[in-house]
């Protein structure tokens, strides 16, 4: 499914992407619009994503920044785990 829009969202540990999307038949089927998102790593692995009624989109876009916040803090942390070995190590 192609995204309707992506936002990109810069940080200390790259560019992460938030595609928002539509399901058109899940839509039809329950009677009320379906939107979701997922977020892309800098790398565009898939870390996280969610489908909700219309209506709940800037609630959506807050969960993905959040979703992006920790990935970011987690990644930086490993490297900077990763860096401390080899700082030792030298």
């Amino acid at each position: 499914m192609d995204p309707l829009d992506t936002v990109k969202v810069k940080t200390d540990a790259g560019t992460y992407s938030i595609e928002v999307h539509y399901d058109e038949e899940a839509s039809y089927e329950e009677g009320d619009d379906r939107y979701g998102y997922s977020v892309l790593s800098p790398n565009g692995d898939i870390v996280g994503g969610l489908w909700a009624v219309d209506g709940d989109g800037d609630y959506l876009e807050e969960l993905a920044r959040e979703e992006i916040y920790y990935d970011a803090r987690d990644r930086l942390d490993q490297a900077n785990t990763v860096g401390a070995g080899f700082v030792g190590v030298i």
